[in-house]
Formats: C-alpha cells, structure tokens, sequence
C-alpha cells in the first residue's frame, strides 16, 4: 500500500516588493513557489523548486502562475514520494 502524501501547507517565503514566494516543509523535502515581477530589465518569471534538507535541488520547473507552481509542485512531490524519481 502507497502511503498517502501529507498535505502541503505553504508559509511565506520572501517578501519583497514585486515578488512573491512561498514554501513548505514537507517532510525531508522543501518545495518554493514563487513569482517575480517584470522589471525594467527582466520579464515575470514564475516557477518552482524542491530542495532536500541538504539544499541540494531535487526537481525544478517554470509556471504560469504562483498557484500554477503549487499544484505542479505538488505532482512532482507525489511522483518523488511514491516512486522515488525527480521529473523536472
């Protein structure tokens, strides 16, 4: 029987004027949500990561969308925990 993913319950990570990012702690695992502004000199980026209690980046990816971010985070913590590969 697969053991079921704990739910992720999502802090505030940084807060800075025009970005926004969030993260978990989710048991050996720390998934970042985050959104960054468009400046004068770069264009909005949104995204994900998941970080090993080492620091060391696990899985990665671009979003649309800060929420977009969560739930993509979410499968790819689903697809780590249940069969122990990163997609990123």
């Amino acid at each position: 029987m697969v053991a079921e993913q704990p739910a992720i319950i999502w802090q505030r990570h940084i807060d800075m004027p025009g970005a926004i990012a969030e993260h978990a702690i989710v048991g050996p695992y720390t998934p970042i949500a985050f959104e960054l502004a468009a400046t004068s000199r770069s264009r909005r980026v949104c995204g994900w990561e998941i970080l090993l209690t080492n620091k060391r980046q696990l899985a990665h990816g671009d979003s649309v969308s800060l929420e977009d971010a969560k739930r993509e985070v979410d499968a790819a913590l689903h697809s780590i925990t249940t069969d122990g590969s990163a997609q990123a």
